[in-house]
């Protein structure tokens, strides 16, 4: 059952029938999987464990869907209008503009990944582990395993061991690579010094941080901001 500002994307591969009560509103838009697979892998191109998760789920031979929760205002209102009139307009330019629309539509539906659920074939346990990747991504810098197992009411050793089946990478692994992750931001777009990044991402010193963006980079964080300067 949905409810007011649910944002539903359905897998090509899943069955489904839709049932709308009198006094409700529901916008569908049928989309071609060549166009549905443009729109999307376009937001979610990234080689990162958020991106890879979404695209095996979401593209799997499973019934999957992806729910959000996301606010209804003028520029969501607009963008589904601005879809309809190019779905329907003779110009030659009208499907591609439609798609564009349709990009920025599945962008609105991303943003409310902090309150979404993903659901394969009723598998509470994947929904569990799209909500861990992304408390990972957004609090990488403070987050502890066992402030996750005891959110999700579980032992911390198990929790580990769940995390590496489901994404091939351990706890450790994925926060740090968030962490590098932001400080490429930081090093690219601000002049803080390679100290104060260390800190800002999460690493108990400076030494502790190269060495782990070394790994991850192949290169060093100063060599790292000085080829993004002359380039």
């Amino acid at each position: 059952m949905l409810k007011k500002g649910d944002f539903l994307i359905i897998s090509p591969n899943t069955i489904h029938q839709i049932n709308v009560e009198s006094d409700s509103i529901v916008v569908c838009i049928t989309i071609r999987k060549s166009t549905f697979d443009k729109a999307f892998f376009s937001l979610i191109q990234n080689d990162d464990p958020i991106s890879n998760f979404f695209k095996y789920n979401l593209y799997s031979a499973k019934q999957n869907y992806l729910l959000f929760s996301i606010d209804i205002n003028y520029q969501l209102l607009e963008t589904i209008q601005n879809i309809f009139i190019q779905a329907y307009s003779t110009s030659s330019q009208a499907n591609i503009i439609c798609c564009s629309y349709i990009s920025i539509l599945l962008s609105y539906g991303l943003q409310g990944l902090t309150t979404s659920t993903l659901s394969a074939q009723g598998n509470t346990l994947t929904n569990k582990i799209t909500t861990i990747l992304n408390w990972i991504k957004q609090d990488s810098a403070t987050i502890e395993l066992n402030q996750i197992a005891k959110k999700l009411g579980y032992d911390k050793a198990y929790l580990g061991k769940l995390i590496i089946k489901n994404t091939n990478h351990s706890f450790n692994y994925l926060r740090n690579y968030y962490r590098i992750h932001n400080s490429c931001q930081l090093l690219q777009f601000t002049d803080y010094s390679i100290e104060k990044i260390s800190i800002k991402t999460g690493y108990s010193s400076p030494n502790h941080y190269e060495r782990c963006f070394r790994q991850l980079m192949k290169t060093t964080p100063t060599k790292y901001r000085l080829n993004k300067e002359y380039n």
